[in-house]
């Protein structure tokens, strides 16, 4: 925290991976970039499917963030997602494009 500047938290809505999911990316990380220098690798509670990224939040709007987000995800269904495409990205370093089907949701 800088002097003079108020706390802030970088929020984001993720969507949480299923075990299998998570499993594979972690053996993948370290079969195939483990062995990159300079590399930090994401740890297995950290794989997740960015939705929104919401940006710095001043610290004392936090509460009211999570009571919407909270409100949002009782009454949504949940999404099936689709992998259309992988790249490379400079800074987050894999990323894969995904459409989610609006007409395909789990209960």
């Amino acid at each position: 925290m800088r002097p003079g500047r108020p706390l802030t938290q970088r929020l984001f809505i993720a969507f949480r991976l299923p075990a299998p999911v998570v499993e594979a990316l972690t053996i993948w990380q370290h079969d195939a970039i483990a062995h990159v220098p300079n590399l930090r690798l994401t740890t297995p509670a950290q794989l997740h499917i960015t939705a929104v990224f919401l940006g710095s939040t001043p610290a004392g709007e936090v509460p009211a963030v999570q009571t919407v987000i909270g409100h949002a995800m009782r009454t949504a269904r949940r999404p099936v997602f689709r992998v259309e495409r992988y790249h490379e990205t400079a800074r987050v370093g894999i990323g894969y494009r995904c459409r989610m089907n609006p007409t395909r949701f789990e209960n």
